[in-house]
């Protein structure tokens, strides 16, 4: 009677099921996928301390962690891509946290402004530092690949 309806509830789950089995890769062009994991096969996160294609970058200063979303606010001498500023040296946590913290009456002394994002091209608790050669970008998190007369801290190479 409901036969045909049946079958095609069956021919559903089982596509549904496939599809979870044996997932597509997507373009690695993008930012959907940073790693594919040939053994899952799934799309894995960068490791903490490192983002773009293949996560062969590491964070650039002052940003470090997961994803590069915090901030040190150490020398670049002292700041690991991973972990943040070495043992006994400030940390900034992530800027979400400070901006909690801040409302919550707990502003660390380190951080002087309730920003959270900086320009283009700036870095610091101010917003106030340039992006030193060859960094450039947002957060200062992108290298120029050509000489510091010609890379501008805002947009790279002319």
């Amino acid at each position: 009677m409901h036969y045909p309806f049946l079958l095609c509830l069956v021919c559903a789950l089982s596509n549904a099921q496939l599809s979870e089995q044996n997932p597509v890769k997507p373009n690695t062009n993008t930012n959907q996928c940073k790693i594919w994991n040939e053994m899952l096969p799934k799309c894995e996160e960068c490791n903490v301390g490192f983002f773009g294609i293949n996560c062969s970058i590491p964070c650039r200063y002052p940003s470090y962690g997961n994803k590069c979303q915090s901030l040190c606010n150490c020398l670049e001498i002292d700041c690991h891509p991973a972990t943040g500023c070495k043992d006994g040296l400030p940390t900034i946590s992530s800027p979400a946290a400070v901006l909690i913290s801040s409302k919550q009456g707990n502003t660390p002394e380190l951080f002087t402004t309730n920003k959270i994002e900086c320009p283009v091209g700036y870095t610091g608790n101010q917003c106030d530092i340039r992006c030193r050669y060859p960094s450039f970008g947002y957060l200062c998190q992108f290298a120029c690949n050509c000489s510091k007369e010609r890379c501008n801290f805002t947009k790279g190479c002319d």
